[in-house]
């Protein structure tokens, strides 16, 4: 009897182990993601200046697939809010009686919408106590589907409104603000807003840890440099990158 209790005992053991060890090395893994952070635009061209930063958020899903057991490839499908504000040494316009002006030093602050799918490698340790660590290396391109920007020096356009005057147009896909040589504050000059690219291509590195709370779930957290590969700005001559950092949470099942 102690034979068979003995041998019961290693059996469950021996299959408790293993369904841990395929637990752990689970070939897929799904999660939620969100993160905040900075962004801003690096000018390479002189006829720009950097605006500082501004804050930014993302929330999103992602999926781990090992191809080994501590390397992944990891892609996320994220919906991302981002500032940025940049300084342009001039910017023209044409009124109402086709005269051209030209506005130096002028604020942009630009906030855009998109979808962002950050595809990466994802390196992970051997799990020390209930942690693991890892470092990601990738690239995240981002299709932008809304740009809102506006002149936010209020001496530039002095009659401007901010609730109406200084949004996109969604007919005109424009910005529209009251001529200050026009004595009808109606009438309208407009300045294109189509002036950024709709498409980001940042150099993503990351590094974070994740917290195995029960089974397959887990905690993650980390930080991410995003790195702009490709210039952002339409006008000819006009150079600037977005770059950023951000802090990153998720839930891995």
């Amino acid at each position: 009897m102690k034979k068979q209790l003995t041998l019961c005992l290693c059996l469950l053991l021996s299959t408790a182990g293993f369904a841990q060890n395929e637990s752990s090395d689970k070939k897929f893994h799904l999660g939620l993601i969100g993160s905040t952070g900075i962004g801003w635009l690096s000018p390479e061209s002189k006829n720009l200046q950097g605006g500082g930063v501004k804050a930014g958020i993302a929330f999103g899903v992602y999926g781990d697939f090992y191809f080994a057991k501590n390397y992944a490839l990891n892609i996320e499908v994220n919906h991302t809010t981002q500032g940025y504000k940049t300084i342009a040494d001039s910017i023209s316009h044409t009124n109402l009686t086709n005269e051209t002006t030209k506005f130096a030093n002028v604020t942009i602050d630009y906030r855009i919408r998109a979808f962002q799918v950050p595809i990466s490698l994802k390196l992970r340790t051997n799990e020390i106590g209930y942690m693991r660590y890892f470092g990601q290396l990738g690239i995240a391109p981002t299709f932008a589907y809304k740009t809102i920007f506006a002149d936010i020096d209020p001496a530039v356009f002095p009659k401007a409104d901010d609730n109406v005057d200084r949004q996109v147009n969604d007919t005109k896909n424009d910005f529209d603000y009251a001529d200050p040589q026009v004595s009808n504050d109606n009438k309208g000059s407009f300045l294109e807003e189509d002036n950024i690219s709709g498409f980001r291509l940042p150099l993503i590195i990351g590094a974070g840890a994740e917290w195995n709370v029960s089974g397959n779930t887990a905690i993650t957290f980390g930080i991410r440099y995003e790195y702009g590969l490709v210039n952002v700005m339409r006008a000819e001559e006009t150079i600037a990158r977005p770059n950023g950092f951000n802090l990153v949470v998720g839930v891995r099942f």
